[in-house]
């Protein structure tokens, strides 16, 4: 297999394993399934071109819409409210790390702030002591 296949091929698994909603073993399986069964036709036809491997196993949005058409519609909802959860937490997360942070900021400025400030005061009062 020539350099241009392999990296035409990596792009095309690439791209379905991204628009499969499933985040699931059962995913991963499909990809790894599809990939044995493209390489063995390449093995077998000596293709060289991924027009051979469209027209054989079908365009990307072709093999989503098959792999789509295979699992319930239950499960495509619980996985689907899976992630918007995963997500939802993941943004959540990082907001307050964020929030944290910039009010971590804001009190350690207003202690230096402050210290200086007592600083200033006590050398004043010991200069009028004098």
């Amino acid at each position: 297999m020539d350099k241009n296949l392999k990296r035409a091929l990596k792009l095309y698994l690439t791209n379905i394993f991204r628009k499969l909603p499933d985040s699931s073993k059962k995913r991963r399986k499909f990809i790894h399934l599809l990939k044995q069964n493209i390489l063995d036709y390449i093995n077998e036809k000596s293709i060289n071109k991924i027009e051979d491997i469209y027209m054989q196993f079908g365009t990307v949005d072709e093999i989503v819409e098959a792999y789509l058409d295979d699992i319930s519609y239950k499960y495509l909802r619980e996985q689907i409210k899976i992630t918007r959860m995963q997500k939802a937490c993941m943004y959540i997360t990082i907001l307050t790390v964020i929030v944290g942070t910039f009010a971590y900021n804001i009190i350690l400025y207003y202690s230096n702030k402050k210290d200086k400030s007592i600083k200033n005061d006590t050398s004043i009062l010991l200069f009028f002591n004098q």
